[in-house]
């Protein structure tokens, strides 16, 4: 077995549908995949719509939503393959992207984990690159244009070379058997966000490369297993609560108790400044920030700290 494909599903009923087709769909026989589906408990009838109408995929029904990374390990423990796709439901693969992403593998030993470029219904690119996250990350890039010195774009090549990363998006991301065998699965401590960010710095750790791999594409609507909450816009349009516990679990573990509340001191610090900046002027667009800014400041202030054995 070339890949496993593993898809935790969560209320995302149609666009889970349209993911499956995507893989397993009409293809051509090489790389040759199993399909692993964990629904998390969803209330929308998605594990009934796999059940029915993908006989090919395996399906795992959850009595309770276990969160993302506790699921994703069950169908790793699950999985044959030699590379392991993490697929979100609301994302599609395009072309040929996984006989690239395996091509890719297969010719760059030292490669831990790919992902393929994710863009945009209409087509545009998403921003899914970037460093791994550091406590005064939120605060540098707002102090840099207060300064007047310009912000690199976080955009992602339309086409091009592969290129090393540290960080990749988890909706479209591949990785190796043994890379996985060498540092152990997602920890399940983070129930939502993060945990890839957490695999891919430890696979860094351990000597593994990650790549971006333009020639690869897949389709990412985003969000599409979350509620109401994701209307608000803030953090990056993921559910606040869940963002902000996942964010504070991953600087403690990684830079400590004072990394911990360095980020939390720039993470609010950020939001306050843009809160300050746009408050008073009077255009839509200011409006919209600071309205932004201050539910962010809501949440990280009402989100109770992480307990100390969390």
């Amino acid at each position: 077995m070339d890949v496993s494909i593993i898809i935790v599903s969560f209320n995302a009923r149609e666009l889970l549908r349209r993911s499956l087709r995507s893989v397993l769909g009409p293809r051509p026989p090489w790389p040759a995949v199993e399909c692993i589906v964990i629904d998390n408990a969803s209330r929308d009838g998605s594990a009934d719509v796999v059940e029915r109408e993908f006989g090919a995929a395996r399906l795992v029904r959850n009595g309770r939503n276990v969160g993302f990374a506790a699921a994703v390990n069950q169908g790793l423990r699950e999985a044959g393959g030699r590379y392991a796709l993490l697929l979100n439901p609301d994302a599609e693969l395009l072309g040929d992207a996984l006989g690239v992403l395996v091509r890719f593998l297969d010719g760059h030993r030292r490669a831990g984990a790919c992902a393929p470029r994710l863009l945009d219904p209409d087509g545009r690119s998403r921003p899914g690159v970037d460093g791994f996250p550091t406590p005064m990350g939120p605060l540098l890039p707002l102090l840099r244009r207060l300064l007047g010195r310009p912000v690199a774009p976080a955009g992602v090549p339309r086409h091009g070379e592969p290129r090393r990363v540290d960080t990749l998006s988890g909706a479209c991301l591949m990785l190796r058997r043994t890379a996985l065998e060498s540092v152990g699965l997602l920890d399940e401590r983070f129930f939502l966000y993060f945990e890839e960010t957490d695999l891919l710095r430890r696979l860094a750790g351990a000597g593994w490369e990650a790549w971006l791999v333009p020639g690869a594409a897949a389709l990412h609507v985003g969000g599409g297993s979350l509620g109401p909450e994701r209307a608000e816009g803030v953090f990056h349009g993921n559910h606040p609560v869940h963002w902000v516990r996942s964010r504070r679990r991953y600087l403690r573990k990684h830079h400590g108790t004072a990394g911990l509340v360095i980020g939390e001191l720039a993470e609010v610090g950020s939001h306050a400044l843009v809160w300050l900046r746009h408050r008073f002027r009077r255009s839509d667009a200011s409006r919209e920030r600071a309205r932004a800014s201050a539910l962010s400041l809501r949440h990280l202030l009402r989100v109770p700290p992480l307990e100390r054995s969390s």
